[in-house]
């Protein structure tokens, strides 16, 4: 629905859909009027704008917010609250209540653009409110439907205030305790857009619209004209912006991505994940790792061949796969136990860290950190990024973040080294000192404080300065970068220290992750403590 056709939703709305009728008020005290009017008044309320709305709505290739949680429901069974609150119009813009997704509790937030634009206001942010507070009670995840034109202004503070509560509920109570999930699926401007960058996961349509300014409040504040797409599409808030983990085609897309998610997920940090049973053998040799590694050398190549060499059936879901794409993060399964995953990936920048890849990396560790899924690095990492927008930018202290997210992690962490691991950068990837329950090298591997090169040149400043005949500068430092190779670049000094608990063969990756995984996820308990801390967005 375009934003010319937001009054037209408002007065189908308000026209179509009062909620004391003549009928209703004329209606005796029998208990058969009484039921009569019970089904009538239920019946309005789940037309949601009117029949006239929902035409335009569907016109413009959408579901309702009923339809939408429907879809997401086992066998379409939708247990809705609320649905007559609203001084003006039954439901007042937002459909809530409760359903199972794949066999476990889920509560639902639907925001209706057929009701007002379906705006924020003080009486529907209670039906959100209610639902908060329900879903932290019964400890059961939260998928709030985004489709509204924001705060609902003849409301005036009121409104905001509203915004505020729902913000309070997201992230001082359920933050870190149930996860929680939004799609975009339509408009989501101005104060809607707080709420879902507080959750754990943002699913965005394709054709859905997000940003804090809209294009004409844009151009009448800045004098700036930009398309809606160029300013908070799908593909620009995902890619350049890093807000957005998933874009989907359409809702029914974004819904199966919400669904796959949340069975990763354990229903709150009180739990553990379900481990799924799975026909892939855990003494399966990776033999594609083998041979990539073997073909490629020292030259770029795509970990994520690796990463589905290693996984359950080959099945790796990936999320924010197009923002640093330097380091690939998402889910996946070994021996049927779930796992997070954060890997290097030497086609995007060498693999290097960098400030938007250590915040992408830190916010999924925090996640799996808090829902007690295990962390599993696959490491192939130069160092972190040199470069003069990187140090202005505040390199040290993004990087930072990532390293604290590793250290404090108490769930089982694995560190699989492919090949190189140099400088500070070694210890962020789950080194052994960070209390990194396993940490693997491949032959290959190469773990260093850094490349021979630069390590030659400082090391051996002085005497290779000393030399005056050029040719001889330069074998001699030839000579010193040889020898820097044979003696530290391998695996053998950090398993000499004890640094790596064993070094494998390539072909045998997933036997070693499937075989140790499973005893350390059986031994992990989640805490006891009321959370560890909030998923705070970086």
């Amino acid at each position: 629905m375009s934003d010319n056709e937001i009054p037209l939703a408002k007065q189908l709305a308000v026209k179509e859909l009062k909620l004391f009728t003549a009928k209703e008020k004329a209606a005796n005290s029998t208990f058969a009027a009484k039921e009569n009017l019970f089904s009538e008044k239920r019946s309005l309320a789940k037309k949601g704008g009117g029949e006239r709305a929902v035409r335009v709505y569907h016109g413009s290739g959408k579901k309702t917010a009923r339809e939408r949680i429907q879809s997401c429901v086992d066998g379409g069974a939708f247990y809705e609250i609320d649905q007559f609150v609203g001084k003006t119009i039954l439901g007042d813009g937002v459909v809530t209540g409760w359903g199972f997704v794949k066999g476990r509790k889920t509560f639902f937030v639907s925001w209706d653009f057929t009701i007002i634009a379906g705006t924020c206001g003080h009486d529907n942010a209670s039906k959100v409110v209610k639902i908060q507070e329900m879903a932290l009670k019964e400890k059961c995840p939260l998928v709030v439907l985004n489709d509204s034109g924001g705060a609902r202004i003849q409301e005036g503070m009121l409104s905001l205030a509203a915004y505020s509560r729902i913000f309070y509920g997201n992230s001082s109570k359920l933050s870190g305790r149930v996860p929680q999930v939004s799609l975009i699926m339509g408009n989501c401007a101005g104060g809607a857009v707080y709420s879902p960058a507080m959750t754990d996961l943002i699913i965005m349509t394709e054709k859905s619209f997000m940003a804090i300014t809209g294009p004409v409040v844009l151009k009448a504040a800045t004098g700036v004209d930009v398309k809606a797409s160029e300013l908070g599409g799908a593909h620009i808030q995902e890619e350049h912006a890093g807000v957005v983990h998933l874009v989907a085609k359409d809702d029914d897309d974004a819904l199966r991505m919400a669904q796959k998610f949340l069975s990763f997920l354990p229903q709150s940090h009180r739990e553990k994940p379900l481990v799924k049973d799975t026909a892939d053998c855990s003494e399966r040799e990776t033999k594609v790792t083998y041979e990539l590694l073997k073909e490629v050398g020292e030259n770029a190549f795509d970990m994520r061949v690796v990463i589905k060499d290693v996984v359950d059936d080959g099945y790796y879901f990936e999320i924010q796969k197009n923002f640093a794409p330097n380091v690939s993060v998402g889910f996946a399964r070994v021996a049927g136990v779930p796992i997070g995953i954060i890997a290097n990936n030497s086609r995007y920048k060498a693999g290097c860290l960098d400030i938007d890849s250590s915040c992408k990396a830190a916010k999924f560790v925090n996640l799996c950190n808090l829902f007690n899924v295990p962390i599993v690095n696959f490491v192939d990492v130069p160092g972190f990024l040199a470069a003069l927008e990187q140090e202005r930018g505040g390199i040290i202290r993004h990087g930072a973040k990532l390293l604290f997210a590793q250290c404090i992690a108490t769930v089982p962490k694995i560190s699989l080294i492919i090949r190189k691991s140099f400088g500070g950068a070694y210890c962020v990837m789950l080194s052994k000192d960070i209390h990194t329950d396993r940490v693997y090298a491949l032959p290959n591997a190469t773990l260093a404080v850094m490349g021979a090169e630069g390590a030659v040149d400082v090391i051996h400043r002085k005497m290779l300065a000393g030399i005056e005949d050029k040719d001889e500068r330069q074998k001699k430092r030839q000579e010193l970068i040889d020898q820097y190779n044979e003696e530290h670049l391998n695996p053998w000094e950090a398993a000499q220290y004890g640094k790596v608990d064993d070094v494998i063969e390539a072909k045998n990756l997933r036997r070693v992750v499937a075989r140790e995984l499973p005893q350390l996820f059986r031994s992990y308990e989640p805490p006891v403590a009321d959370r560890k801390y909030p998923n705070i967005p970086l």
